[in-house]
């Protein structure tokens, strides 16, 4: 929902801004809420919006049905537990609370109704004019004592299956008669179906969710006095049932953005890494062991969690299992390889050197600290609902002293309803993606929404800043600072551009990202007034449909060679086991080899044509230039051999019947090769023009975040009068090519008459020459050599730095740049201008000696 108030927020929050100091929370809510709980500005501020209302004739409806927009994390419970007291000196006595989860109903019992309880709510006990009040749990409303808070908890499906299919003891339609209730319902936009597809049911949904809203409803219009108090982080605002529902009872709205903007949560980061599974979870662990070291180093009491989260029950029962027999098996070399790994990593790197350089810490000390803190009593599973049962207390406790728990293996038991302000790392262990349309699907906003539940803020005082707040951040001018570990949250995922992309999308909406401000980005006026932008062009190929007519012979596929036939032509016997390469021979005979050309063209036609592949008009795809089988024959005849191995005897007088079984073998192969190194498109060596002046243009670009922001207004990056556009967003690898360029500028102004670097945000796209696949070189090096841009030699250099970490998932970025030089053609524009389009190897820190050799020589300086 947008942050935009509605109709009834709205009225009541100029009558609370009008009425000033004259609105205030009474005591009594104050002293009867355990002396741990501070209200925050926030919840005060939603507190004095009810008694606003409360108080305004002209506001109040007949029946009170409200709303509390209000982002996960930012103390529902506690809220509701405020308006329990409120509403107590009201003369309300009887409390129904109801939710959609059962793990909820759980968890809010013992924040009523568990003195002992680390996240119990009241003083206890609580006392109200001199009196002390019992809070009650009750199975119906004729239990009920007069004088008591008297809560009924139950699930939406346990309350609608209740009321009506009656059985003793259960609360009835009837309890509700002759009694005014508070009817408190969490995370209600689960009892919205009837509203939001008004209209639109099918049978079953008539029969089943959506009358939970009725039966609701039904209770609520029981009593004319009666309350009914929503409480949600999501309501959908953009549907327009749900719009015209809420327009005017959604009294006080705080969103996630703004929660996160004022201090209250963690910042998330993304973090993505090209490993596989087992690799992920353990970098989970090394950033969660590093947290609760620098927590420890600094005074602090806090035990880092780590959620492990698969797609499914059985993937994660598998990924736990593989998790335990790692840390119960890891060695200090283990961790020393991986070190090894992690080199160019920068944040996995300042963790290796703050464990063994700055902790002194050996690798073997490692190994057995993780294997004590993360030890198989110390990981929790939860994903069946009886697990959730058993596992309750534990998975809602795990800031306790005495809960040891370090990590959560999860699918989506825990998606709502979980409080839970330890949670630092999320690894996400599986690739799948679900949007349509470019449109983040249901999993991956469920994804978000668990992002933005571990996203609550883990309190502490840092004893150097002691008039910081502890529910708030303190870091975010200072990200250096150590215990700026303890205000992020990672999410650990693949390198996918395209779910990132989704994810980031949906982690917006939600608010726990900022959603990205439109800057526009200038063509320096000076560039403009240049010839090469009036006159020039930029060349560019393109992807087409492969028509392979560069495939003449089986050997453009790589093709050739010798074939070992797999089978051992004995009449001895052959044990082969699974578990070693050794074969054992019974028999006294010795086996030999033989290598023969596959030149019998009559079993070459007869086995091919058993083989679909090899029907003439297909094989023609792949070979177009054949004018019959006889020429695919003759190739394979004169390219491609074949082994076999066995009894001398049958190897050098193999029967026609053998030689078939060896000839389609290889011609298998074949056939598989072939598939594997062909491809649907492939980009053209033709490279064709397109004009300066209509490639480089003003452009508007997205910025994520403050950081990028800041790059963006950089002093010195863009000034040159050679860098063609006023500002850009870049990383530190393309800034360090931007100077690179510019240490470079004088030699290359010795040589040519000018020169002009773009930096490539989504101007120019390029296609492999091998398969299509489509790669936006980071920046585009122009320089020209002569006075007259009709008469020149112009050079056009695609320039790609590229982070050490992605170089090798990246390799055939760097293979098709050195094909660039070699395999293009330009059309010619003016007779007497002459266009190198060149590529050149990755720049970056490790082949900075490579890239600046290409670079000067392909320039000439």
């Amino acid at each position: 929902m947008a942050n935009k108030m509605t109709a009834l927020c709205d009225k009541i929050s100029t009558l609370v801004e009008f009425a000033g100091d004259s609105i205030t929370v009474p005591a009594y809510i104050k002293d009867n809420m355990n002396s741990r709980i501070l209200l925050r500005p926030y919840q005060e501020e939603a507190l004095k919006y009810f008694l606003c209302y409360e108080g305004n004739d002209r506001l109040r409806s007949s029946t009170s049905h409200l709303l509390f927009h209000m982002a996960t994390g930012s103390g529902k419970t506690v809220l509701m537990a405020t308006l329990i007291v409120h509403l107590y000196q009201k003369g309300y006595r009887n409390f129904l609370f109801f939710v959609n989860s059962y793990n909820i109903v759980e968890k809010t019992k013992e924040n009523f109704l568990t003195p002992a309880s680390n996240k119990y709510l009241f003083t206890d006990p609580v006392t109200l004019n001199g009196k002390k009040i019992n809070i009650r749990k009750v199975s119906n409303f004729d239990d009920a004592a007069d004088d008591d808070i008297n809560i009924h908890f139950t699930t939406i499906q346990g309350l609608h299956t209740n009321l009506n299919n009656p059985k003793e003891n259960a609360v009835t339609y009837e309890d509700f008669e002759d009694k005014k209730l508070v009817l408190i319902s969490d995370e209600a936009h689960h009892i919205n179906t009837l509203t939001k597809k008004e209209g639109k049911l099918n049978t079953a949904e008539s029969e089943h969710e959506e009358s939970w809203e009725r039966t609701v409803q039904k209770i609520f219009k029981g009593n004319k006095d009666n309350l009914l108090l929503e409480f949600t982080a999501t309501v959908e605002m953009e549907n327009a049932n749900i719009k015209e529902k809420y327009e005017n009872k959604i009294i006080y709205d705080y969103p996630l953005k703004k929660f996160r903007m004022e201090g209250y949560s963690k910042e998330v980061l993304l973090r993505q890494s090209q490993v596989d599974p087992l690799e992920r979870m353990f970098q989970a662990v090394l950033f969660s062991q590093y947290r609760r070291k620098v927590a420890e180093e600094h005074g602090l009491h806090i035990k880092p969690v780590v959620l492990m989260k698969s797609e499914k029950i059985a993937e994660s029962q598998k990924n736990t299992r593989i998790f335990i027999d790692f840390i119960g098996n890891i060695t200090g070399e283990d961790i020393r390889r991986a070190g090894e790994r992690y080199s160019r990593d920068q944040s996995l790197s300042k963790i290796y050197r703050y464990f063994f350089e700055e902790k002194k810490l050996s690798y073997e000390n490692l190994a057995m600290e993780l294997k004590g803190d993360f030890s198989i009593e110390k990981i929790i599973n939860v994903n069946n609902a009886d697990d959730l049962k058993n596992y309750q207390i534990r998975v809602n406790s795990l800031e306790d002293a005495d809960n040891e728990i370090r990590v959560v293996f999860v699918v989506n038991k825990l998606n709502e309803g979980w409080d839970v302000l330890n949670l630092f790392d999320i690894a996400r262990l599986y690739e799948k993606r679900d949007s349509r349309q470019n449109q983040a699907g249901k999993t991956t906003i469920q994804e978000a929404q668990l992002i933005g539940r571990g996203a609550r803020y883990c309190p502490f005082i840092d004893s150097e800043r002691q008039e910081e707040p502890k529910e708030k951040r303190k870091y975010d001018q200072d990200t250096k600072h150590p215990l700026r570990a303890l205000e992020e949250l990672h999410y650990h995922c693949s390198h996918n551009p395209k779910y990132i992309s989704e994810i980031k999308s949906a982690l917006q909406k939600t608010g726990m990202m900022d959603e990205p401000e439109k800057e526009l980005i200038k063509v320096k006026y000076s560039f403009k007034q240049t010839a090469f932008y009036q006159e020039g062009y930029i060349y560019v190929n393109e992807k087409i449909k492969n028509k392979n007519e560069n495939k003449y012979l089986l050997g453009d596929y790589g093709i050739g060679g010798q074939y070992d036939y797999p089978v051992i032509l004995t009449a001895s016997t052959i044990e082969e086991s699974d578990l070693s390469s050794k074969r054992i021979l019974s028999g006294t005979r010795e086996l030999t080899s033989k290598t023969f050309l596959l030149d019998d063209i009559a079993i070459l036609r007869r086995v091919t044509d058993g083989i679909e592949f090899f029907a003439f008009d297909n094989i023609r795809i792949y070979l177009p230039s054949l004018n019959s089988m006889d020429n695919l024959f003759e190739n394979i005849a004169k390219v491609v051999s074949a082994s076999v191995q066995g009894d001398r005897e049958i190897v050098y007088r193999l029967s026609k019947s053998q030689k078939k079984d060896v000839y389609h073998y290889v011609l298998s192969e074949i056939e598989k090769h072939i598939r594997e190194n062909n491809s649907e498109f492939v980009g053209t060596t033709e490279f064709k023009c397109r004009r300066v002046k209509n490639v480089i243009k003003d452009k508007h670009i997205y910025v994520n975040d403050i950081n990028q922001l800041a790059i963006l207004k950089k002093k010195g990056i863009f000034d040159r009068e050679w860098y063609v556009y006023e500002k850009n967003l870049i990383n530190s690898y393309e800034e360090k090519l931007v100077q690179y360029i510019g240490s470079k500028a004088d030699k290359i102004k010795e040589t040519y008459n000018e020169f002009y670097l773009v930096r490539n945000e989504k101007l120019v796209k390029l296609y492999s020459f091998d398969d299509g696949r489509g790669l936006e070189p980071d920046f585009l090096l122009f320089a020209i050599k002569g006075d007259n841009i009709k008469e020149s030699v112009i050079y056009q250099l695609f320039i790609e730095p590229k982070g050490e970490h992605l170089e090798q998932y990246d390799a055939w970025k760097k293979k098709f740049l050195k094909e660039i030089k070699r395999d293009n053609r330009v059309m010619d524009l003016y007779e007497n201008t002459e266009y190198k389009i060149i590529g050149l190897p990755f720049y970056n820190k490790n082949n900075k000696h490579n890239f600046h050799r290409a670079f000067e020589e392909e320039l000439g300086i």
